[in-house]
C-alpha cells in the first residue's frame, strides 16, 4: 500500500466506511490465500478450472480508486480483524467475540470466506452433519424444519486437517476433483472459532425453523445475551423472502413482531448497549454492480455444472466482504454506510442515536405537532406516529397510517372513529377525520 494511502486511512477516525460512487474494483496480484477446493465451501461456489483471466481473486475492492487502499488495508491500519471485533464485546470479562451472521446464502459465502482464509488459526468449530439441505423447494414441501433434526460434528484444530464439507452430491461440481465431502456435512447451522478470540456463527434461513431464532442459536451453545455483533441480510432471515412464501406469512406486522421479540431477547444488560447490528442487505448488490461497471462482469461461479451463477466465485467478492465487514466494526459499527439501502429497510433495526447526536437533534429541530392526518409528512417517525392514538406505524412500509387501516369488520366496528365498507374496507369516518 502506498504511504499516501496509509496516511489517508489513519486520518479518518469514524464514519469512513462508504460504498459510494468513488469506490470500485482495481486489478491486483491474485491473493492465493486458498483455492477452489477449500475444506468448507458449498460445492456450487467453486470456480475450479475457470478459464476467465485474470481470476476472480485478482481484483480488490477499494473505497476510493484514487488511492487504491483496500478494505484489508483499512482494517490493518486499525489493528486488524480480531481487534476490530474485540472492541464490540458486550462484557469486559469476555475472552472472545461472538459474531452472528443470519440470512441467506450470500452471508454463507462471507462465513465460508472467513473459514477458508483463516484456516490456520481455527481453534474450535461445529458443523452440521445430519439434517435437511434446506433448498427452497424442500422447505416449500415440508414447510418447517427443526433443530431437533440436526446433528453436529466438532472441528479438529491445530495441524490436523479439517474435514471436507461441500454439501451433498458435491463431486460433480469440481472439474478437477476434490476430497470427498463428509456425508451430510454442510454449514446451514455452524460455528468456527479463530485464535480462541473470535467465534463466527452462521444461521441459514432461520425463518424455516419451528423454533425461534434464539432457540436456534442455543443449538450452537450460544446464549442471546452473549451475541456481540449481529450481521444480517433479508431482515435477519426472520421471515420468508417476499413472493416465495410457500404458505408462510410475510405480513409486515408479523415481521415487526418477530423483529421486536428477537431484539428484546438479545437484550441490554446494565451498562450494555446491546449487540452491534450490521446491515449487509445491499452490500452484495452494490459490489456486484460496481464490478460489472469496472470489470465488465461479476465472476459468477463457473464450474463443471454452472456457468456464471448468481453466487460469485470463492475466492472472490466474498473475501472483500469479509474485510468490509470488519472495516465497519473498526469504524465503530457505522453499518448504515455499507450500501444503498431502501429507507424502509433502514427502519428494520435502527441503531440508537449517540448521545451527542441526540442532543444536536433536540437543540436544532422542533418536534412536529401531532396534528393533521396520519401521513408521512406530518408524522415521519415511528415514535411520533405512535403518540397519536388514531395513528399506527406500519412496519416495512415506512409510513404512518390511520389505525383504521388493516382492520377487519369486527375490529373496525370497535373503533368509534372508523367505518367499514365492503369495497373500501375499514376507513376513518369523514366527519371525525382529523383536520389538515
Amino acid at each position: 500500500m502506498r504511504a499516501a494511502a496509509v496516511v489517508a486511512l489513519l486520518a479518518c477516525r469514524v464514519g469512513c466506511v462508504n460504498l459510494g460512487h468513488q469506490g470500485g474494483w482495481v486489478r491486483t496480484a491474485p491473493r492465493h490465500e486458498y483455492g477452489a477446493s477449500c475444506w468448507l465451501m458449498k460445492a456450487r461456489y467453486n470456480c475450479q478450472n475457470d478459464t476467465r483471466s485474470p481470476p476472480a481473486d485478482a481484483w480488490a475492492h477499494v473505497q476510493n480508486r484514487a488511492t487504491n487502499a483496500t478494505w484489508r488495508d483499512f482494517v490493518g491500519a486499525r489493528g486488524g480483524h480480531l481487534a476490530a471485533a474485540r472492541a464490540h464485546r458486550r462484557s469486559a470479562n469476555r475472552t472472545r467475540t461472538n459474531v452472528v451472521l443470519m440470512g441467506n446464502s450470500y452471508l454463507r459465502q462471507v462465513f465460508e470466506a472467513m473459514a477458508c482464509r483463516w484456516d490456520a488459526t481455527i481453534t474450535a468449530g461445529l458443523l452440521q452433519v445430519r439434517g435437511p439441505e434446506m433448498h427452497i423447494e424442500d422447505i416449500a414441501a415440508q414447510k418447517r424444519t427443526s433443530v431437533a433434526d440436526r446433528g453436529f460434528r466438532s472441528l479438529p484444530f491445530g495441524d490436523v486437517a479439517r474435514p471436507s464439507c461441500h454439501g451433498n452430491d458435491a463431486e460433480r461440481y469440481y472439474a478437477l476433483g476434490v476430497a470427498p465431502s463428509v456425508a451430510g456435512c454442510n454449514d446451514n447451522l455452524a460455528m468456527v472459532e479463530f485464535a480462541k478470540d473470535l467465534r463466527a456463527y452462521f444461521v441459514f434461513r432461520p425463518w424455516s425453523y419451528e423454533e425461534d431464532a434464539i432457540d436456534v442459536l442455543r443449538a450452537l451453545d450460544l446464549k442471546a445475551r452473549d451475541v456481540d455483533v449481529l450481521v444480517c441480510n433479508e431482515y435477519c432471515g426472520l421471515v420468508a423472502p417476499p413472493k416465495r412464501a410457500f404458505g408462510l406469512t410475510t405480513e409486515e406486522a408479523v415481521l415487526g413482531e418477530r423483529r421486536d421479540a428477537f431484539r428484546a431477547a438479545l437484550g441490554r444488560r446494565s451498562g450494555d448497549a446491546g449487540p452491534t447490528f450490521v446491515d449487509f442487505d445491499r452490500v452484495r448488490a452494490t459490489l456486484k454492480a460496481q464490478m460489472k461497471r469496472d470489470v465488465g462482469h461479476a465472476y459468477g461461479a463457473t464450474n463443471a455444472v454452472l456457468r456464471d451463477d448468481n453466487h460469485p466465485c470463492l475466492p472472490g467478492i466474498p473475501d472483500d466482504e469479509v474485510d468490509l465487514l470488519f472495516s465497519a466494526l473498526a469504524d465503530r459499527g457505522h453499518a448504515q454506510r455499507l450500501g444503498y439501502v431502501p429507507a424502509h429497510k433502514e427502519e428494520f433495526w435502527r441503531a440508537p442515536e449517540a448521545p451527542e447526536d441526540a442532543r444536536r437533534a433536540t437543540s436544532t429541530t422542533k418536534a412536529p405537532e401531532l396534528k393533521g392526518r396520519c401521513g408521512r409528512a406530518a408524522l415521519a417517525e415511528e415514535k411520533k406516529c405512535n403518540k397519536n392514538e388514531r395513528c399506527k406505524w406500519v412496519f416495512g412500509s415506512h409510513a404512518c397510517m390511520s389505525d383504521c387501516t388493516l382492520k377487519n369488520e369486527e375490529e373496525c366496528d370497535k373503533k368509534h372513529h372508523c367505518t367499514y365498507n365492503e369495497k373500501r374496507g375499514c376507513k376513518p369516518k369523514k366527519h371525525e377525520a382529523p383536520s389538515r
